[in-house]
């Protein structure tokens, strides 16, 4: 997980992700952490008892290949990435050069407004 991304309007601003928020409550508490968000397998875990979800039926759809294609990807699902959040095209390529398979999506889309279908007009 990164320890910080770069995002808002000014790009010379570094926000720290989750990764030193942790660390923070992790050296307070004194004790190692649990975690069970995307892309960790508790997760899913409880989105399969939840929603009884059947995999090969199931699509991941998210912004960030690092979690959310990721978490997919790492649980059988068919992964799309949309390009309208904090990862790009330029992700994907540097996943692939860097052989990082389980970060590339299968799919990837400007918005989800491209999934929902164009009525013809007569």
């Amino acid at each position: 997980m990164p320890s910080y991304q770069i995002s808002g309007p000014n790009p010379n601003v570094i926000i720290p992700d989750a990764g030193p928020i942790l660390a923070a409550v992790q050296t307070a508490a004194n004790r190692e952490a649990l975690v069970v968000g995307k892309p960790n397998t508790p997760a899913y875990d409880y989105i399969c008892r939840r929603w009884k979800i059947n995999p090969s039926r199931t699509i991941m759809i998210g912004d960030r290949t690092n979690t959310d294609v990721k978490f997919g990807r790492d649980h059988g699902l068919r992964t799309m990435l949309v390009l309208s959040g904090c990862h790009q095209v330029e992700d994907i390529l540097e996943n692939q050069i860097n052989e990082r398979e389980d970060m590339i999506p299968d799919f990837y889309a400007d918005c989800l407004g491209v999934l929902i279908p164009q009525r013809c007009k007569a």
